[in-house]
């Protein structure tokens, strides 16, 4: 009887550490892909981040449009084999939050499917100003004038004591 409940209990104790590691490992999983599609995520938002928008000069340039960036495919950057390969959705969305200060809201979202458990989302939100500041802006103020450099060394304005060089030759 004895013998039995001893066994009991390990097989419970060995079911709990097998039960807790699976979990970990898929933890650890999940992890991977949140990071993953948060770096597509990024190198969405760096796409964006490089278009051109310059509001002062004329004709006007703003690439910043959602239009300019529409819904993109990717595989996510996962250790895989053979045809496990998890795709992944990066949606751009491009608001006007401001138009004195020029100022844009920029979304990416990144979705992807984690192995039967439904669509996950990984987000990135940021702010962006026109590469001019302002429309209105008013002009900078010319740089202000620098002093002349100090004379170079070794080089004297007073005469010299023996009658050469300086002012009085």
């Amino acid at each position: 009887m004895e013998t039995l409940v001893a066994l009991l209990i390990a097989g419970i104790a060995i079911g709990a550490m097998v039960s807790g590691f699976l979990s970990s490992v898929r933890m650890a999983e999940a992890s991977v892909y949140s990071l993953a599609a948060n770096t597509l995520a990024v190198q969405g938002y760096e796409q964006v981040r490089a278009a051109r928008w310059d509001a002062v000069i004329f004709p006007n340039v703003d690439e910043v449009q959602t239009s300019n960036f529409p819904p993109a495919g990717f595989i996510l950057d996962v250790p895989r084999v053979g045809t496990n390969m998890i795709y992944a959705t990066n949606y751009t969305t491009i608001s006007t939050i401001s138009t004195n200060p020029m100022l844009k809201m920029i979304r990416v979202d990144c979705v992807y499917r984690f192995f039967g458990r439904g669509l996950f989302t990984n987000s990135i939100v940021s702010y962006r100003a026109s590469e001019s500041g302002q429309q209105n802006a008013a002009p900078s103020p010319p740089p202000a004038v620098t002093p002349p450099p100090p004379p170079a060394s070794g080089t004297t304005s007073k005469p010299n004591k023996r009658g050469k060089g300086g002012n009085n030759n």
